[in-house]
């Protein structure tokens, strides 16, 4: 457990820096050229909706995968269970 500690104080200090050090960065670009942000806020906004559309159409899938597979598992599950009947009367 202590090691775990370890590591994930020194990978915060590490993702802090970095989340600082990106921040700062942007900053930097924003005032040196104002014509970024509004392309940053546009691609971030596009990112934003295809993200959604991604998450939504994902969870679809699963759903419907879930459905469809979930016949084969009951039948696999009968089938199994009902191999000792069939072994028990003999109609192998």
């Amino acid at each position: 457990m202590e090691t775990i500690d370890q590591s994930l104080s020194s990978s915060l200090a590490i993702f802090l820096t970095e989340l600082i050090s990106s921040v700062a960065i942007l900053i930097v670009i924003a005032v040196i050229t104002p014509a970024f942000t509004l392309g940053a806020i546009i691609v971030a906004a596009i990112y934003w909706v295809i993200g959604g559309l991604y998450l939504s159409a994902s969870r679809e899938i699963k759903r419907f995968e879930s459905v469809t597979k979930s016949p084969i598992y009951t039948q696999f599950g009968e089938t199994l269970s009902g191999v000792s009947t069939i072994r028990a009367y003999g109609q192998e």
